[in-house]
């Protein structure tokens, strides 16, 4: 699917607001700061994104939300295995719902046609700007990832990525209960039930925290008979980061 059509089409689409590529000449507004508990994050830079030094934006939230640059393009890889097979003349499209500074997005984009939501004007630039630094092409698009109902049946999505916020880096690590997570006004459950709909998709995937409760919900939605539900945990120098939750259509 083209850039053009989906322009065209968007202007059918309510909530929605494309954003054209901006260059900043901004310096990084990441610094090394006077707390600790930032400067621990800081110095991981290198890992969520390799090109740091070429002038990557992102705020302080990104260093601690920022998907590793590495462990991104590995479980792109496993969604690719999944969706493609030799017939397939163009890359599927991809929905990426909260694209914070585009680390997941980023990677997707160079196998799949990837349009990402993303509530902040600022990172939306952010997201442009830095797949810039990695000659990526994609779409951003300034919205609400939870009213994005016309989007998914205009774009039809093979695949649909979802890495929400998981509330800072004090969050609860001992449980992280998604049955009452609320972001916004909204619940995560919501989301999941919004997804359930979307019968194009084959693969969602979600980046969660490294213990989250109440998996039995998320099976109650996506039925045995039609899905294939599975957590993964996602290493990082032999320890679990971070969760994957994978939601395969049979």
């Amino acid at each position: 699917m083209s850039l053009q059509y989906f322009l065209q089409q968007s202007k059918q689409l309510k909530n929605i607001q494309v954003i054209p590529y901006k260059h900043t000449s901004e310096k990084n507004i990441i610094r090394k700061r006077q707390n600790n508990e930032l400067l621990r994050y800081f110095e991981k830079r290198y890992q969520l994104f390799e090109k740091y030094d070429q002038n990557i934006q992102m705020d302080d939230e990104m260093l601690f939300s920022v998907c590793p640059e590495q462990l991104a393009r590995e479980e792109v890889n496993k969604i690719y295995e999944i969706v493609n097979t030799n017939e397939d003349q163009e890359p599927h499209t991809c929905i990426d719902l909260f694209g914070g500074a585009g680390g997941l997005a980023i990677q997707l984009s160079v196998l799949f046609n990837v349009f990402t939501v993303e509530l902040s004007p600022q990172r939306c630039y952010d997201i442009r700007h830095n797949a810039s630094i990695y000659n990526q092409d994609l779409t951003v698009i300034n919205g609400d990832c939870f009213t994005q109902e016309r989007l998914f049946k205009t774009l039809k999505p093979k695949v649909i990525t979802i890495s929400p916020p998981w509330g800072g880096s004090d969050y609860q690590r001992t449980d992280f209960d998604l049955l009452n997570f609320n972001i916004g006004p909204y619940s995560f459950k919501q989301l999941l039930l919004q997804l359930r709909q979307v019968d194009s998709t084959q693969v969602f995937y979600f980046v969660l925290p490294k213990r989250f409760t109440n998996n039995e919900f998320v099976n109650e939605i996506f039925e045995d008979e039609l899905f294939d539900v599975q957590r993964q945990g996602v290493l990082d120098c032999g320890r679990v980061v971070y969760e994957a939750l994978w939601i395969v259509r049979k």
